[in-house]
């Protein structure tokens, strides 16, 4: 469990903003991506497309 603090939260909605219409990601994407580049965290997904817009954003199948 990690913190989602104010910075996550205006991060995720600054990308949802930028990437909703033009990326189709949603805000729970955005979410994730945001509280993976505060804490410097890798995410692993079965579906990678989601966080390919994500500027500095590791994703990667888990397997």
């Amino acid at each position: 469990m990690l913190l989602i603090d104010n910075e996550i939260s205006q991060t995720a909605l600054g990308w949802y903003k930028q990437f909703h219409l033009s990326g189709g990601v949603c805000f729970f994407d955005c979410m994730i991506a945001a509280t993976a580049a505060r804490y410097n965290l890798k995410i692993a997904t079965q579906n990678i497309k989601h966080f390919k817009n994500f500027p500095d954003i590791h994703a990667a199948r888990p397997y």
